[in-house]
């Protein structure tokens, strides 16, 4: 299917370079809304099949899961559900609060 030629591919407000890292790289905490569950990292980055090696997303990003955290979080999200693995993962990140 042919693409939209009357829509632009400049960047604006809205739509940015696909190419470009994420922008949340550079804020002080990870990407979140106030009704999502909090993961202590970013849950783009905990998603072992495709968010832990996006190439948008730096590898120095400080939001990033580490690889050893991306598998405990998918065994126990598994194994025992979101607020489980949301647990874990804070713990890996912040120690034990």
């Amino acid at each position: 299917m042919p693409a939209d030629q009357s829509l632009s591919d400049a960047p604006s407000a809205h739509h940015s370079n696909a190419a470009d890292p994420y922008p949340c790289h550079a804020r002080a905490i990870p990407p979140s809304a106030a009704w999502a569950i909090s993961y202590g990292y970013c849950r783009t980055s905990l998603d072992a099949l495709h968010g832990a090696t996006d190439p948008r997303c730096p590898k120095d990003c400080q939001h990033k899961a580490p690889r050893s955290v991306v598998k405990q979080f998918d065994l126990i999200f598994h194994e025992r559900g979101a607020m489980a693995a949301a647990e874990a993962a804070r713990r890996a990140k912040h120690g034990n609060d």
